[in-house]
């Protein structure tokens, strides 16, 4: 008999065998596999398993934290025999004991023990038991923990030769959300996802790297009706935007889409703006107003193209102080009437730059300390706010392009403020601090890092933060979301693991809901109420 680990790996998102369970009361969440797991509803984990070689049989045992979930015991004994919904694996002897007697260990986590025998073969794959765990009563809105596997307990694989041993499978969903009111729901995408998602009145948008646009009614998670995701061609860097009835998407091979957001059909033929090149790249997010399309792209140009046909109407322009770096701008952001729109983008040339929104004319640039990879924020008063690379948040009049005045963070900005009014944004810098910057025109500026709030794990480029009323969430580059408020108050924290990777900007289709993304597919939907 040959002893080795059994390496499971958790939604196929996060690999957790043998990581040490953090203990009860730590308010870290898993939401491996795009599941949720609902009040009064016992939902089974699968365990599945892959079996490369002739492997005789596993022992191993599952732990959960008995303050968040129970074993639903579905039988009502607690040594199952075969009745964990047994194998599909041809001749499996299952047994399961859910030890529902069993006091807490010292952390307080109780576990499943399961065995099984006789799964030799070489093509032995598939579900090799299911285990049934339900909400415990009482336990907290949004608690949760991960499912991991005992790392005091021996994983004993015996194997039918010598040469065998290796043994991988899966655990889904891994763990999940538990008492909240408020249903969740999660897709994969298994291509993955480079952009963030989007989200209007009830749907929620997303480009997955399969080319595809996929959309999802907002409550249920399911695929919106009618709806057929058209290829795009290829993969979304930035986030898909619904605006004067259409869904616009740029691709990372220079192509722009208008699509119903209703078949998924295109409103008129995507344009192809490489002209040729094979380095061509549009890896930002379009801004849409007044019947225009503005666009900016890895050459360091802005064009604008008509919303209606797609068809070139200003531009290229130059963006850099007119010489080209190819090291990319940001998104566009669009201020104003038909008559007086401004529009506005940070270049690599440590400038943000101004532009009349009716014909492309450069107009004012404001000076930064360094690159500006954030796309600009701008209220409904004027008040522009644009994150630094020198670790600034710069504060301009985006009526007449005049600067405001500045607040450093201490750590490079490169994702977007988000307003919360009243001259207001909240920014998250690399480090993962939370800051709040309060801008009046014409040159008062102020901010301040709340309760010296730092999340773990820096925010990546991609995740700007949200606010839901006074709720704050981001996204780091470690696939956590944080969730505080805007008072920074430490024990509001809650961090929930939505992948493997990085995390991209959330969304809120509807009240009480907030829709995020991981690059390595999963789409979840957390309750914040």
């Amino acid at each position: 008999m040959k002893k080795t680990v059994l390496s499971l790996l958790f939604g196929g998102v996060a690999a957790l065998a043998l990581a040490q369970p953090a203990p009860p009361g730590t308010q870290n969440v898993v939401v491996v596999g795009a599941h949720v797991l609902k009040p009064g509803v016992a939902t089974p984990v699968e365990i599945d398993i892959l079996n490369p070689t002739n492997v005789a049989g596993v022992q191993a045992r599952l732990l959960y934290d008995s303050n968040v979930f129970e074993a639903a015991d579905p039988a009502g004994t607690e040594n199952e025999g075969t009745e964990g919904e047994g194998s599909v694996i041809t001749g499996a002897l299952v047994t399961v004991n859910y030890e529902t007697s069993d006091a807490p260990d010292a952390n307080g986590l109780k576990g499943v023990n399961f065995a099984i025998a006789g799964v030799k073969g070489t093509s032995k794959t598939g579900r090799l038991l299911r285990i049934y765990f339900r909400p415990k009563a009482g336990a907290a809105t949004n608690a949760s923990t991960s499912f991991t596997l005992d790392p005091n307990r021996d994983f004993v694989i015996a194997s039918a030769d010598s040469s065998s041993g290796a043994l991988t499978g899966s655990v889904r969903p891994g763990s999940m959300i538990v008492g909240s009111a408020t249903a969740g729901w999660g897709v994969t995408i298994p291509q993955g996802i480079s952009g963030s998602v989007a989200a209007s009145e009830g749907q929620v948008w997303v480009a997955g790297d399969d080319n595809l646009l996929h959309a999802y009614d907002a409550a249920t998670g399911a695929p919106l009706s009618g709806f057929t995701g058209p290829d795009l061609g290829g993969t979304v860097s930035g986030r898909p935007v619904i605006k004067e009835g259409a869904v616009y998407a740029a691709t990372t091979n220079g192509k722009v889409h208008s699509i119903n957001p209703s078949t998924g059909a295109a409103n008129t033929p995507a344009v192809d703006l490489t002209a040729g090149s094979t380095t061509f790249s549009i890896l930002s997010t379009p801004a849409v107003a007044n019947g225009l399309v503005y666009v900016t792209d890895n050459a360091d140009t802005i064009r604008a193209l008509d919303a209606t046909s797609l068809a070139a109407k200003f531009g290229p322009v130059p963006i850099s102080s007119g010489q080209a770096t190819g090291q990319g701008v940001s998104s566009p952001a669009a201020f104003g009437p038909a008559t007086g729109t401004t529009v506005w983008v940070g270049g690599a040339d440590n400038a943000l730059h101004q532009y009349n929104g009716a014909d492309l004319t450069p107009l004012k640039t404001v000076a930064t300390g360094g690159r500006v990879q954030s796309s600009p924020f701008i209220d409904a008063a004027g008040i522009g706010f644009v994150g630094s690379e020198d670790g600034n948040v710069y504060v301009f009049n985006a009526g007449t392009g005049d600067t405001v005045g500045n607040y450093n963070t201490g750590s490079p900005v490169q994702n977007s403020p988000f307003g919360i009014g009243g001259g207001q944004v909240v920014v998250v810098n690399n480090q993962g601090q939370l800051h709040v910057v309060t801008a009046t025109l014409p040159s008062s500026v102020s901010g301040s890092n709340p309760g010296n709030l730092k999340f773990s794990g820096g925010a990546g480029s991609n995740a700007s933060p949200i606010v839901v009323g006074t709720s704050v969430w981001v996204g780091d580059t470690n696939g956590v979301l944080h969730n505080s408020d805007t008072s920074g108050t430490a024990t509001s924290v809650k961090d929930i693991k939505i992948g493997g990777s990085s995390l991209t900007s959330a969304s809120v289709p509807a009240a009480g809901t907030v829709v995020i993304a991981s690059q390595d597919g999963s789409v979840v939907s957390i309750p914040t109420q």
